[in-house]
């Protein structure tokens, strides 16, 4: 039986340098899959949009870096979330109250 209603593959974003997810950009990388290309941080700024996620690969080498603007929870607190390959082939980023967000892996 073949699938119906299924959203077109989008391509990868590439975290390439320090980036920031604002409200004024958040649409571009609403549930998207970000690609690390090397040790890079994301820092997350308060005031995305309700129900704001993302799907997010480690570099192959070093660590991916979520940051808070210092007002955003990442996993209850403000301080950096770190993620590398050899322990999370891919993480998510999913908001879980106004300006609270959930990292998961390890």
């Amino acid at each position: 039986m073949p699938l119906t209603n299924i959203a077109p593959l989008q391509s990868p974003i590439t975290i390439a340098a320090a980036t920031t997810i604002t409200p004024v950009n958040a649409g571009a990388y609403y549930d998207q899959t970000l690609v690390w290309s090397g040790a890079q941080t994301l820092t997350i700024n308060s005031g995305l949009p309700n129900g704001w996620r993302c799907r997010c690969r480690p570099p192959a080498s070093g660590n991916a870096s979520i940051a808070s603007d210092g007002t955003v929870l990442l996993n209850t607190a403000t301080t950096t979330v770190t993620r590398s390959l050899s322990s999370n082939i891919m993480f998510s980023i999913t908001q879980i109250a106004a300006d609270s967000y959930a990292v998961t892996g390890s």
